[in-house]
């Protein structure tokens, strides 16, 4: 895990599928938006760029033939086109619940750091981090993780334990704030 938030460097992971470690596509579930920003900063990214929002506005399509096996709304649109305006879409959720997420991980990580924890705290709350990333880990940035997004079993479980060892690691740091 190499913290990509206390990196010196803005480096972003760009989601897409030529070469990273983990690529979002026009199929891809929503599991795949809640997982990529975590799994960029445990992989050393500051976060990540390019995930479209609404292009499907009159300017994605514009001048081009619309492909045939695309489905719903393609490349990486986040947003959805609503009656008013744009829209929140699953996809968006799940990467707003991913960014919550990674911001648990790194307030973790830093009290760790801090060595401000109880030995038994950290040992736990790093536990924790570390089985999420190796429970997600063989996700690839290929384009068969389409298919391997499906192996999101398990989320809301892993989801409870962060927040169960970010609630540990508060009242840890809050106890020795007291003292």
């Amino acid at each position: 895990m190499d913290q990509g938030w206390k990196s010196p460097t803005i480096h972003l992971l760009s989601p897409r599928t030529s070469g990273n470690f983990f690529a979002l596509h026009t199929v891809s579930h929503p599991y795949a938006y809640r997982a990529v920003v975590e799994r960029a900063v445990a992989l050393g990214h500051r976060g990540l760029a390019r995930i479209g929002a609404d292009e499907w506005a009159a300017i994605h399509y514009d001048g081009m033939a619309m492909p045939t096996y695309v489905t719903g709304v393609p490349v990486l649109f986040v947003l959805w086109p609503g009656r008013d305006g744009a829209e929140s879409s699953a996809r968006f959720e799940a990467l707003v619940e991913g960014v919550q997420e990674t911001e648990a991980r790194i307030f973790i990580e830093q009290a760790i750091e801090g060595g401000r924890l109880p030995a038994d705290v950290a040992r736990r709350a790093a536990g924790v981090l570390a089985e999420r990333l190796q429970e997600t880990g063989f996700l690839a940035g290929t384009l068969c993780v389409h298919e391997l997004e499906r192996y999101h079993c398990g989320w809301q479980e892993r989801s409870r334990r962060l927040y169960r060892a970010a609630a540990e690691v508060a009242t840890a740091l809050g106890a020795a704030s007291r003292k």
